[in-house]
């Protein structure tokens, strides 16, 4: 059966509430703690966690779930939030972030940011870990059709690895099963376009940074909210679409990546958008479609001079986590371009000269 655990190692518990009401959510919380208390000790002790192969850091956390005899890997993080939640049987949304190639879900979690936001606003966060790249990069890859290494030419089943993890999401989170949502970076980005185009019903929305929507087809059978961002001097996923550059293909490989336009005019069409609201911020140009069919949407990013790397507000004067966390409504409306968190790590950038290009 898609979607069985077989191991889960402890998930952390939240430190403090930052949110209006946490007094009364931590309140909860303690009486949850003190009823499970009860039946504890009829409750084996939770197995170790996970460890990844050489190529990769333990996954802290993590739950293995059996995919065609695979055992494949993701790290869930329940909020005290979400635990109250699905103690009193409500349902909570669930957003699933997919890391790019060579990359990993513990660098990913580290580097994204989004785990404090699905504490601070209570939804569950999941980070799956794709199969070994096969080059001497490291890491892991998705198969996201053309890109990237082992995943694609082994064919490895990463839209069934992902529609077994909503499968247990919903089963053993009580996860709403009309609220996931799914983000990727890079190669990440362009697997999320490849679930959406495939099996896009079980979505709620979706969040591509630095992708492309570099499918054969895309049958897409629901009309989704779209976020596109992207910085228009990335070098190893070009704005305007082609090959990564030479540096990039010596470490990654070679494939042909689809323009952001491409991206866009797909699904402004799909969504059944007219016209698109542009605007800028500094570096940030945005593009609002209007008239999108009920449900759905579309947001294009586009970093002027932005290399391939997740956005923060320190580099590159956005942050996606926030972005993302807003635009599919986990959380209050946030501004995106408000000053960073000092405490907040920021990922590694890749600089790139800005280069003359197209917005879509």
């Amino acid at each position: 059966m898609a979607g069985i655990r077989v191991r889960r190692g402890d998930l952390p518990i939240m430190a403090a509430m930052r949110n209006p009401g946490a007094r009364l959510l931590g309140a909860l919380a303690a009486l949850v703690v003190v009823a499970a208390s009860v039946t504890a000790c009829s409750t084996p002790a939770p197995a170790p966690a996970a460890t990844a192969p050489a190529v990769s850091e333990v996954d802290s956390g993590a739950t293995t779930i059996d995919v065609g005899g695979a055992a494949r890997s993701v790290i869930i993080r329940d909020t005290t939030s979400s635990a109250i939640a699905q103690a009193t049987n409500a349902r909570v949304p669930a957003l699933i972030v997919l890391h790019g190639a060579s990359g990993s879900n513990t660098r990913t979690e580290r580097s994204s940011g989004l785990t404090p936001l699905a504490e601070r606003d209570g939804f569950v966060v999941a980070y799956p870990r794709g199969t070994s790249f096969g080059r001497a990069v490291g890491g892991y890859a998705w198969n996201a059709q053309g890109c990237c290494g082992r995943p694609v030419t082994r064919d490895v089943p990463d839209v069934a690895f992902l529609s077994a993890i909503i499968d247990t999401l919903i089963a053993e989170h009580n996860v709403d099963p009309d609220r996931v949502y799914l983000a990727g970076f890079s190669n990440g980005g362009m697997m999320t376009y490849r679930f959406a185009c495939e099996l896009g019903g079980r979505l709620a929305g979706i969040m591509v940074v630095s992708g492309a929507l570099n499918v054969s087809s895309c049958a897409a059978p629901k009309a989704l909210p779209v976020l596109i961002v992207h910085g228009t001097a990335d070098r190893t996923v070009p704005y305007d679409g082609g090959p990564p550059g030479s540096a990039q293909r010596k470490r990654l490989g070679t494939w042909t990546n689809a323009s952001v336009a491409r991206a866009a005019a797909f699904w402004a069409s799909r969504d059944g958008c007219g016209g698109a609201d542009r605007s800028s911020h500094g570096r940030i140009r945005t593009a609002i479609y209007a008239g999108c069919d009920a449900g759905s949407g579309l947001e294009v990013v586009s970093i002027r001079g932005g290399g391939h790397t997740w956005p923060t507000t320190a580099v590159s004067g956005y942050d996606a986590a926030r972005a993302a966390v807003s635009y599919f409504g986990l959380d209050q409306p946030t501004d995106p371009f408000a000053p960073a968190d000092p405490t907040q790590q920021q990922p590694p950038v890749e600089q790139a000269t800005p280069a003359p290009t197209s917005a879509p």
